[in-house]
């Protein structure tokens, strides 16, 4: 007897038949990943652009000085000296201020972000705008760049995280394809005549004819032939035929 197949047919087959497993595993996969990204608190993003400058009495002051002096001010924002400075100023806490507050430079320019990530977007905008303050202050100290805050952090409308529609999205997928795989392996393993194709994949001969539903076979009154019934007939005579090389044969049995 051959194995049944493993190919795209048998999985489809396995998730028409199976369907319901597939929604039993990918509810509980959804519903716990709803219920987990609706439980965690909302974190807001604020930022604020400093912009690193030459000073009008220093002179001539090359662009490569620029560069290579701004990283100075973005490691002085995020040294946690600084950060332990300010957070009770903001009255914060010092690990929530220090896991969200990054600063970067942008390419090529002496542009300085700011961001903070905190769970109000009061409370976001305000630190974001102190630490800004404080970079400039910092600034009166270089003998050749200057500080000026040129965009202050606004209050973000929407939390920037959890992105609860993306981890909802992500359940879905994830649970869509274990419960696939579910019915698929009970499907492999209780298997069930169900299709021509099955038929043919388990005992390993073809099927010579199928024969449809129809009126004309179920009924005791007389009803017209069906023609799709005709068609399948005649499909089945030839295939008999065919399959008996010519030979005429008195008995065909159909178990």
């Amino acid at each position: 007897m051959a194995e049944r197949g493993t190919g795209l047919p048998e999985m489809v087959d396995a998730l028409r038949w199976r369907w319901y497993l597939v929604l039993l595993v990918a509810a509980p996969v959804v519903v716990g990943a709803a219920l987990y990204a609706e439980s965690l608190d909302p974190l807001y993003d604020a930022s604020a652009i400093v912009a690193i400058s030459p000073r009008p009495e220093s002179g001539e002051v090359s662009a490569d000085l620029i560069r290579i002096e701004a990283p100075k001010y973005v490691s002085y924002i995020t040294a946690p000296s600084t950060l332990r400075r300010l957070a009770p100023r903001l009255d914060e806490d010092l690990d929530d201020l220090t896991d969200g507050v990054t600063a970067d430079v942008q390419t090529d320019t002496g542009n300085i972000t700011i961001s903070v990530r905190l769970p109000t977007a009061r409370r976001a905008a305000a630190a974001a705008n102190v630490l800004a303050s404080d970079v400039v202050r910092f600034s009166g100290s270089d003998p050749l760049l200057v500080a000026q805050l040129v965009a202050p952090a606004a209050r973000p409308n929407t939390p920037a995280w959890p992105p609860r529609r993306l981890i909802e999205a992500a359940a879905l997928l994830v649970g869509l394809v274990l419960g696939a795989a579910v019915a698929f392996l009970v499907e492999r393993g209780r298997p069930r005549i169900r299709t021509w194709r099955d038929i043919a994949s388990i005992t390993g001969y073809p099927v010579l004819g199928r024969i449809p539903a129809s009126a004309s076979l179920r009924g005791r009154r007389a009803h017209p032939l069906d023609p799709a019934l005709g068609v399948a007939i005649r499909t089945l005579r030839v295939n008999l035929e065919r399959a008996a090389d010519g030979e005429p044969k008195g008995v065909v049995m159909v178990t």
